[in-house]
């Protein structure tokens, strides 16, 4: 009986640690919360001889602006960068070979150029300036300058390095998967996800 006494003194008189709470992803810039992601499902169509379509999730990240961010990010946004890019359409982890651009400017800017084609995504490198000799890397598209007044926005998707900046698919059929609360519906992602499996 005494024995059984002292060992209920003996643990409740052991200190508790603290566990601090998590910190808010908020307090950090870098994180993807800050950059209010959007969410799309793309439906890439069928590929041969299937009646399945296949699926890919973009991404819409804004950059964060307001107070504590904007310089953070203004300085980020431009430096000088290359597309992760493979000339035989294969994204790579890195290639050096790729033209340098930064962000804002619009006469010199690059990004990768999506196709939806029998339920893949094709792409391309496409730059608003002219390539040099014969760099063949990618193609000239004066287009871009006026999409990329807006340097806000990029966009990613999953085979597609976050530092690439992209564009929906042409061809595709894409729809929000985003709910009232500015949250992702994490169904719908995976639904989506593994229809391109």
């Amino acid at each position: 009986m005494v024995r059984t006494s002292l060992l209920a003194v003996a643990a409740v008189s052991v200190p508790v640690a603290l566990v601090a709470g998590t910190a808010s992803q908020l307090d950090y810039p870098a994180c993807a919360i800050n950059h209010a992601p959007e969410y799309f499902c793309c439906d890439l169509g069928s590929p041969e001889g299937s009646d399945v379509s296949n699926g890919l999730v973009y991404v819409r990240y804004n950059k964060p602006q307001g107070d504590g961010f904007s310089s953070y990010y203004d300085e980020g946004w431009h430096k000088s960068r290359q597309v992760n890019y493979d000339p035989d359409g294969d994204v790579s982890l890195y290639a050096p070979s790729t033209p340098s651009y930064v962000y804002g400017e619009a006469d010199r800017t690059c990004r990768l150029h999506d196709i939806a084609v029998n339920g893949a995504v094709v792409s391309t490198l496409q730059c608003t300036f002219a390539a040099s000799g014969d760099d063949s890397i990618y193609t000239q598209n004066t287009s871009l300058a006026q999409d990329s007044t807006d340097t806000t926005v990029f966009w990613s998707s999953t085979p597609n390095p976050r530092n690439n900046n992209a564009s929906l698919p042409i061809g595709a059929v894409c729809r929000s998967i985003m709910l009232d609360d500015g949250t992702v519906n994490t169904t719908a992602q995976s639904l989506c996800t593994s229809a391109s499996g």
